[in-house]
């Protein structure tokens, strides 16, 4: 979403057609570790007194007004003690500031994670970085899902979980990402998928025009 306004062949193809990272160490921790932080997240509301909260799995989110695009949350949530009761919850794991031993929240300004961390700290406050992959993610989760909020939870596996909950931007949304994921769904990902399928003869100028009319 940030970044290349003219996609290159090899971004297109990472894109359409991405190989599998499943085995990859970082993707590994993070499905092995993901349900044992959306745990820890519960029992902290719980302590609170929330103890109404629910959360359940949930699987491909797509909207009807955008069929070709989809998003996949980690959780979907009930929170009574909310004013809209229904959001989602992005989980994210960080084993590399677990392993040097670190909680999510001393990653802030630590010379490791200087380049474009996801987090920042403003007025003595720590929050997600709005200029990172990750918020953008969010953004595209709640646009999809039409969710009123998420819950964005970041744990290292030491101390304790990041939570924020983060609530739409709307004109993000509408005016910078819905354009440009049509763009590039439309002007690149479709013909990527139409010359990579032989069997299907489906002219890619005639569908591309029977959606955008």
């Amino acid at each position: 979403m940030k970044g290349k306004s003219h996609p290159t062949p090899e971004f297109i193809r990472a894109i359409c057609d991405p190989v599998d990272i499943s085995n990859l160490p970082f993707v590994k921790y993070g499905r092995e570790h993901e349900a044992k932080v959306g745990d820890f997240y519960v029992k902290k509301i719980y302590e609170k007194g929330n103890t109404g909260l629910r959360v359940a799995e949930v699987g491909l989110c797509v909207n009807p007004s955008l069929p070709y695009l989809g998003a996949s949350l980690d959780r979907v949530v009930f929170d009574p003690m909310s004013n809209d009761k229904f959001g989602g919850v992005e989980i994210k794991t960080n084993p590399k500031a677990g392993s040097i031993g670190l909680s999510i929240a001393q990653t802030v300004g630590h010379p490791s994670f200087t380049a474009n961390h996801f987090l920042v700290s403003k007025d003595g406050q720590i929050m997600l970085n709005t200029d990172h992959s990750y918020y953008f993610q969010l953004q595209g989760q709640l646009g999809l899902s039409v969710l009123p909020w998420t819950d964005f939870v970041a744990h290292s596996g030491i101390g304790d979980i990041f939570k924020q909950r983060v609530f739409p931007d709307k004109d993000l949304w509408s005016k910078t990402m819905v354009p440009k994921l049509n763009s590039f769904y439309f002007n690149h990902a479709l013909d990527f998928f139409m010359l990579n399928e032989p069997s299907n003869t489906v002219n890619t100028e005639t569908f591309k025009k029977s959606k955008l009319d």
